[in-house]
């Protein structure tokens, strides 16, 4: 399937409340309850308006992370906010900083796993919008402060994507690991 490249990256706020650690049971909120394995980069300066070749100067560090989606209050409008902030649908690893990791343009390999069966696996230096380029283009009109926390897209595999479409149940554990981030793990439970 050829998809025509989106020229700005897709931007959506996810509160830091549905931020959760690695080993967090995971409530499954909706019938069609999906993974997205990515990293995530951590912002350590205020930046307003940055060039792009600004911004590695800018990055505290990297984290794992799994933005499970609630694809089905995500479609519900074309605005993504309710879908992306389910209760602890954010699990993060712990941040290493960017002098540890160096620029994603390297090529971190990216695994996201299902009970075990690989249904992602990508590398950085293949994302569509590189890092700089995502957090140049929120600064245009958003500051952003130490400590953000940007998302920065997940590769093909996700399970809306699978024919047919795989959805997170109960029971299920969802493992995302980045090369050098390490690995983060939460089973889905029911409400």
């Amino acid at each position: 399937m050829n998809k025509e490249i989106a020229e700005h990256p897709v931007i959506f706020g996810r509160w830091t409340r549905s931020l959760v650690a690695s080993g967090t049971p995971v409530p499954a909120v909706d019938e069609k309850l999906d993974w997205e394995g990515e990293v995530a980069a951590v912002i350590a300066k205020p930046l307003f308006r940055a060039r792009q070749d600004a911004v590695a100067s800018a990055i505290f560090g990297y984290a794992t992370f799994n933005d499970i989606s609630a694809r089905t209050y995500q479609r519900h409008t074309q605005q993504w906010t309710l879908g992306k902030n389910a209760v602890a649908s954010g699990p993060i690893g712990s941040i290493l900083t960017y002098d540890e990791v160096g620029n994603l343009k390297q090529g971190l390999d990216l695994r996201t796993s299902v009970n075990g069966e690989v249904v992602q696996q990508a590398s950085t230096a293949d994302m569509i919008h590189s890092l700089e380029k995502v957090v140049a283009y929120i600064s245009e009109v958003f500051e952003l402060r130490p400590g953000d926390v940007i998302a920065t897209g997940t590769p093909a595999g996700v399970g809306a994507g699978h024919v047919p479409p795989w959805f997170l149940k109960p029971g299920d554990i969802v493992e995302v690991e980045v090369e050098k981030l390490g690995k983060i793990r939460n089973t889905i439970m029911a409400c």
